[in-house]
């Protein structure tokens, strides 16, 4: 698997997931989440594209109504920030891909 994709997915995801959240569409940042834990597994010396990418998901101006979403995003950076190289083992779901469930 590419960690690349993984971090581009992850990303994109990040940003979908605030755009459903301010529309009340629902809370898609776990999504994100297992994304960019699947590219820091995949490899580690993806840490600081990683950390860039994260630092550039917030801008320092939001739109009133996407303002709680961006508070949702920040709390979820964190947790991905405090892992520092090494993520939790998460199972992604999402997919219905063998190498990625393992099943």
């Amino acid at each position: 698997s590419d960690p690349w994709a993984w971090l581009a997915a992850g990303n994109a995801s990040a940003r979908a997931a605030v755009v459903l959240d301010a529309r009340g569409e629902g809370k898609y940042y776990l999504d994100a989440a297992l994304m960019f834990a699947r590219a820091l597994r995949l490899d580690v010396k993806i840490k600081p594209e990683l950390d860039e990418c994260l630092e550039q998901l917030i801008p320092k101006k939001v739109k009133k109504q996407q303002k709680d979403a961006y508070r949702s995003l920040s709390s979820w950076r964190k947790l991905i920030l405090s892992w520092g190289t090494e993520p939790p083992e998460l199972e992604v779901t999402q997919f219905l891909h063998e190498e990625v469930n393992g099943r």
